[in-house]
């Protein structure tokens, strides 16, 4: 597998088979078995190209939608639709193979075909918090081709690229470590808006940013202290984009607090503090924010007098029966 910013590039190798399949799973979700999707949707559009979305409500982002669009590299020779014990739904009734659009709470799609030995299929997948349109846009614009090897060289450049601007010495095991870590710092926050620039924002209303990347995932509790200030010095340009970003998050945001742990168009609001607060301070002191200076005070005065405030009053911590978490 290899991607561009917006579109996963899968490739498989099948041996010499009519058995050969592919599953898109809907059901499964990073908390585990699938029981926070909502809703599932699968469209077909023709036998190589596939859109739909999926509706989350879990612990973390409990609002989520998600739409995709994806494209095959050769056609499928049939389909079946799935329950998540992967039972074949409505399997007395032989329409649901000729479904072109399913709706369930949880599904998973099966597609079938006939390979030559050593065949690779390759699998394109954009997505999109916006719309399934904005999904296949995203996959027609960034990746139009079939080149596997060009993605995936041009994703090492890139990778390169951002790993190089900081260079060290040492042996192969502590260099290892230090750019893994790197690259770790690098994977979040990650880019929110379509090539179009729209963004579905905090209101649940759709957006377009102008001038700059907007973002999502904001652990801010765990990436204050370190990570921030690591991008005021590799990554200027992108620290004033996630500055513009948080000040879009307050404005969109019903509480009008900047983030604490946001993550696709929802605020968990599970992180004791106001950690947006120091990475804002850190970026103006450098020079690096795009907004007027006086919208960022007003973005974090307003934060810094929500309800709960009173809880530290007069002392300097938050008392256990006031909050689940107070470190």
């Amino acid at each position: 597998m290899t991607a561009t910013e917006r579109v996963g590039f899968h490739k498989y190798t099948f041996p010499k088979t009519d058995k050969a399949h592919i599953m898109l799973d809907l059901v499964h979700h990073i908390n585990g078995s699938g029981t926070g999707v909502k809703l599932a949707h699968i469209q077909i559009k023709d036998k190589q190209t596939v859109t739909g979305y999926r509706i989350t409500s879990s612990v973390w982002a409990p609002n989520r939608q998600l739409y995709f669009a994806m494209k095959f590299s050769k056609p499928f020779t049939s389909k079946t639709f799935h329950d998540p014990k992967g039972q074949p739904y409505n399997k007395s009734k032989k329409f649901v193979s000729d479904f072109s659009d399913f709706t369930a709470e949880k599904v998973k799609a099966i597609f079938n075909f006939s390979t030559e030995e050593a065949e690779a299929i390759m699998v394109k997948i954009a997505i999109s918090s916006v719309s399934m349109k904005n999904a296949m846009e995203n996959l027609e614009t960034e990746l139009p081709h079939w080149d596997f090897d060009r993605v995936k060289a041009e994703a090492n450049t890139k990778w390169e690229k951002e790993l190089n601007k900081i260079i060290v010495k040492g042996t192969p095991e502590r260099e290892a470590k230090f750019y893994a870590a790197l690259y770790h710092n690098n994977i979040h926050p990650t880019i929110n808006h379509d090539v179009n620039g729209e963004y579905r924002g905090m209101d649940q209303e759709v957006h377009k940013t102008k001038d700059y990347t907007h973002y999502t995932m904001f652990s801010l509790w765990d990436t204050f202290r370190a990570t921030h200030p690591l991008f005021t010095m590799i990554h200027q340009e992108r620290t004033g984009d996630i500055i513009s970003t948080m000040l879009d998050f307050q404005k969109q945001n019903p509480t009008k607090m900047l983030p604490m742990w946001s993550m696709y168009q929802n605020e968990n609001t599970c992180m004791i503090g106001l950690h947006a607060f120091p990475v804002i301070a850190d970026a103006y002191m450098k020079g690096l924010t795009k907004s007027k200076p006086q919208d960022l005070i007003n973005a974090m005065v307003i934060s810094a007098n929500q309800p709960g405030i009173d809880s530290t009053s007069g002392a300097p911590y938050t008392p256990l029966i006031m909050a689940r978490c107070t470190i």
